[in-house]
C-alpha cells in the first residue's frame, strides 16, 4: 500500500507496527505445526518466541481468532495485554537484531527507529493503536524503491531463502528430526484464508435479500447468484483485504476488470456506490472499517463526520501512486 510509507530528507518512513504484524503474521504460520523449525543457531530461542506461544494457546493456534481479538473492541484486559505483549516483544526483537545489525558497507546502520511520540509509549487498544506506539522505521527512499521494483518476484524469493536457512539450522541442531526446506516451505506459503472475503460477501447478501444492490462499477442490480466480491485495488498487486477494498460487482464486470487498477474515471463515476457501500460496511464493524482505513489509506483517523469524502480523496491518489510505481494497467 503506497500511502502506508512517506518520504522525509531522502528517507522512506514505514510503520515499525505494520511490520511487527506481519511478522506475527509469518511466524504463526512457521510455528503452526508440532514445533517451530529452528531460526537461530546454536539453540537460541526467539526474542518473542514465549509471547507468540502463549497467544497461539490462547487463540487454538487459528489466526483468524487472533485478528478477531486485535479488532474487537469488547475483548478483556488480559487479552489486550496478551496482545500488546506480543507486540512489545516483536518491536523489541526486530529492533535489538535486524535494526540494529543490519549496516552498508561503511559499516553505517541501514534502518534507524523514529519515535513518533514523546515519553511513555501510548497504551495498546488494538490494531489502530500501532500506528503511534511503534513508531517509524526510517532507511533510504531509493531502497524503498527499489524494492517496490521487484515487489512481484520479492516474496517467493524470500520464502526460499527463509525455509532454505531454517533447513540449515535444522540439520545443525536436530539431525535425526530435522524438517526439511520442503516442509517449512509449505508453512511460509499463505494461508488459504488470506483472500477472505465472507464478511464483506455475507453484508452485500444481506443487503440483496433486503432489497437492490447494484454493481460497484456498471450499476447493474445484482442478485445472490451474480454477486462477487471484487477488491478495488487487486488483490494480485496488493494483498489487501480490508474492509474499505471490498466492494460488490457482477461476476461478469469483476472477471473483465481481473488485476487491473480502476482509472480515476470509473472510481469517480462509481463514487456514489463506494460511499454507499463504506457506510455500510462501517456501520457493522466500525471498529475494523476505521482502523484499515486509516493504516491503509489516510495515516490519520477519520474525521467523525463526512468522512467518506478525504477517504475516497486518499483512495485516488493510492490508485495513482501504485499504477505509477507497478506500472500496471488501469481499467477501463
Amino acid at each position: 500500500m503506497p500511502r502506508s510509507v512517506r518520504f522525509d530528507n531522502g528517507k522512506a518512513l514505514v510503520l515499525l507496527g505494520l511490520i511487527a504484524e506481519r511478522w506475527i503474521r509469518d511466524y504463526w504460520q512457521l510455528a503452526s505445526g508440532p514445533r517451530m523449525p529452528r531460526q537461530i543457531h546454536q539453540n537460541r530461542e526467539l526474542g518473542f518466541g514465549t509471547a507468540l506461544e502463549r497467544t497461539m494457546t490462547k487463540c487454538h493456534s487459528q489466526y483468524g481468532v487472533f485478528e478477531s481479538l486485535m479488532r474487537n473492541e469488547a475483548r478483556s484486559k488480559d487479552q489486550t495485554s496478551l496482545l500488546q505483549l506480543l507486540f512489545d516483544d516483536v518491536v523489541t526483537t526486530a529492533l535489538k537484531g535486524p535494526i540494529h545489525y543490519i549496516q552498508d558497507e561503511g559499516r553505517n546502520p541501514i534502518f534507524t527507529y523514529v519515535a513518533t511520540h514523546a515519553g511513555r509509549r501510548p497504551p495498546f487498544t488494538g490494531r489502530g493503536s500501532i500506528i503511534e506506539r511503534y513508531g517509524l522505521l526510517a532507511f533510504p527512499a531509493e531502497l524503498w524503491l527499489e524494492l517496490n521494483r521487484i515487489a512481484p518476484w520479492l516474496e517467493d524469493s524470500l520464502i526460499l531463502e527463509w525455509a532454505r536457512l531454517s533447513a540449515h539450522f535444522e540439520s545443525l541442531c536436530s539431525a535425526e528430526h530435522a524438517l526439511t526446506q520442503a516442509d517449512i516451505i509449505v508453512r511460509l506459503l499463505p494461508p488459504e484464508s488470506a483472500r477472505d472475503t465472507d464478511f464483506a460477501a455475507s453484508a452485500y447478501k444481506a443487503a440483496i435479500s433486503r432489497g437492490s444492490l447494484r454493481s460497484i462499477w456498471s450499476g447493474t442490480p445484482l442478485k445472490a447468484q451474480t454477486l462477487a466480491v471484487d477488491h478495488m485495488l487487486p488483490w494480485a498487486c496488493f494483498h489487501c483485504n480490508d474492509l474499505w477494498n471490498l466492494m460488490p460487482a457482477d461476476r461478469v464486470g469483476n472477471g473483465r476488470k481481473s488485476d487491473a487498477i480502476p482509472s480515476a474515471n470509473i472510481l469517480h463515476d462509481s463514487r456514489d456506490r463506494i460511499f454507499s457501500n463504506w457506510a455500510l460496511l462501517s456501520s457493522l464493524a466500525p471498529t475494523r472499517f476505521a482502523s484499515e482505513a486509516e493504516i491503509a489509506l489516510t495515516r490519520t483517523p477519520l474525521p467523525k463526520l463526512h468522512w467518506e469524502t478525504p477517504l475516497f480523496d486518499a483512495l485516488l491518489e493510492t490508485a495513482d501512486m501504485a499504477a505509477r510505481q507497478l506500472q500496471s494497467a488501469r481499467w477501463p
